[in-house]
């Protein structure tokens, strides 16, 4: 496989904030610091409620543990509305702009379309991942290449090509097949 074209379209980039979300320490520690915040005033209200009103400040306290239990469905939901907002922005549209044809070279990946022409290159990846769904290529820059699985014609091929990336710079392959945003 020396070849392919790549359509970017709003389920791919979805794909692809929500993996880099989930594999960033930012994003893991806004959603458990926000937990406790809330879980601190809930607390505090429910103990102040307590001195005045002992039944009301119980219940406030017991329905504020119940919200900090399901509180990490919660989390997962807004950030996936929110990455999902960023996604069916107008950029992301399926276009003409968004097809790509994609070259794989030992020293480097092409992806090149009428507009923009890039060649990363192997040297700079960190790490390969593989989901049920997609390939990510993570780079030393922080930003991430994404292959639909749908897309490849060839898919045991291009797996190999990885794993030789792999094998021959000595970074990791990381298989998360179950992989899902939470």
């Amino acid at each position: 496989m020396n070849t392919m074209k790549l359509s970017f379209n709003e389920k791919t980039m979805l794909d692809s904030l929500l993996y880099e979300a989930s594999k960033s320490d930012e994003v893991k520690q806004s959603k458990r610091v926000s937990g406790y915040v809330f879980a601190g005033m809930i607390a505090v209200i429910g103990l102040f409620m307590m001195l005045f009103e002992p039944i009301l400040g119980v219940a406030i306290l017991i329905v504020g543990g119940l919200f900090y239990l399901i509180y990490p469905k919660f989390a997962s939901r807004y950030y996936k509305r929110y990455y999902t907002t960023i996604a069916l922005g107008e950029q992301y549209k399926s276009s003409e702009a968004n097809t790509f044809d994609v070259e794989f070279n030992k020293e480097y990946i092409l992806i090149k379309n009428a507009q923009l022409e890039v060649k990363h290159a192997i040297a700079h990846f960190e790490w390969i991942s593989e989901t049920g769904e997609n390939f990510f290529i993570n780079m030393n820059a922080g930003n991430y290449l994404i292959f639909p699985k749908k897309q490849v014609h060839n898919l045991i091929e291009l797996k190999n090509y990885f794993h030789e990336i792999c094998s021959d710079q000595k970074i990791p392959y990381h298989e998360e097949l179950n992989w899902e945003w939470k």
